[in-house]
């Protein structure tokens, strides 16, 4: 009885030991799988969000110019710019 109990202990452990790794392997995998497909997902909502814009500079020229303005700095022909500085920053600073 004893013998039996023994045997099936190492048989229990020899199948531990080398299902546990695969097994460890598998849980790692679907961990990875969730975070990319979390990450898919992310990148899908900003290409849609970029799409978006895309259309908006493309269908609007309110949007295009408002766009040109403020993020590049465009200015029409004739237009000046006013840069006004705070009382304590140096004139140089704002140049």
């Amino acid at each position: 009885m004893i013998k039996n109990a023994l045997w099936l202990f190492v048989i229990a452990a020899v199948v531990l030991i080398f299902y546990s790794r695969p097994f460890l392997r598998m849980q790692d995998l679907h961990q990875k799988n969730a975070s990319y497909e979390h990450r898919i997902r992310e990148l899908q909502k900003e290409n849609a969000a970029l799409r978006e814009e895309q259309r908006r500079l493309n269908e609007d020229p309110d949007y295009f110019e408002r766009v040109a303005r403020e993020k590049m700095g465009l200015i029409k022909d004739g237009e000046m710019i006013y840069k006004v500085v705070p009382a304590g920053q140096k004139k140089d600073a704002a140049e």
